[in-house]
């Protein structure tokens, strides 16, 4: 998958195992079509895809959250540049 990138718990955070990934999403697809790909990797904290405050639409990035730091490393190494979702177009 194009886009994801991997970074380190949150720093100050108490869950500090936690893993982040930057995700580049089709604007086409929700969560609900998106977290059955990320939960065979692991169990998922947090899954936020970020809209527009005022129309509602998704901005085409999300934010993804593993309980566990092994669960991140083992998505980004399976989808990174890997695995390309349905609506996404490369330049």
């Amino acid at each position: 998958m194009a886009g994801i990138e991997g970074r380190g718990g949150r720093k100050g955070d108490p869950m500090l195992k936690l893993s982040e990934i930057q995700l580049n999403i089709p604007r086409n697809l929700e969560e609900k079509d998106l977290r059955h790909l990320f939960e065979q990797f692991g169990k998922i904290y947090e899954f936020t895809i970020l809209k527009d405050k005022y129309t509602g639409m998704h901005k085409g990035c999300a934010f993804l959250t593993y309980c566990h730091r092994e669960s991140a490393v083992k998505c980004q190494q399976a989808l990174h540049d890997q695995k390309t979702l349905p609506g996404q177009r490369f330049q």
